[in-house]
């Protein structure tokens, strides 16, 4: 997985090295070109679609909410462990 994110990175780096630079676009090593109709336009709208993303509805699980849920997550686990231990405190 670490590969697929340093060569989104170094894709990036060409382009902006093609864009500002002047870079030829034939110096791009074969393997970092936007190949394929994964950069094409999916709609009207001309909407790019990217590696990774499937069209239709995605749920996209952030850090914040994702910490958000663990913290709920361990509250609950506490709480439902005290209640445990007064029930049974009370029961002896």
């Amino acid at each position: 997985m670490t590969s697929y994110f340093d060569k989104r990175k170094k894709q990036k780096l060409y382009k902006q090295w093609v864009e500002k630079s002047g870079l030829p676009p034939e110096n791009i090593p074969d393997e970092l070109e936007e190949k394929g109709d994964l950069y094409e336009s999916v709609d009207r709208n001309s909407i790019e679609r990217r590696p990774g993303i499937q069209s239709g509805p995605t749920f996209q699980l952030t850090i914040r909410l994702l910490v958000y849920l663990v913290l709920i997550i361990v509250v609950l686990l506490i709480t439902t462990v005290i209640l445990a231990t007064a029930l049974i405190m009370r029961s002896c």
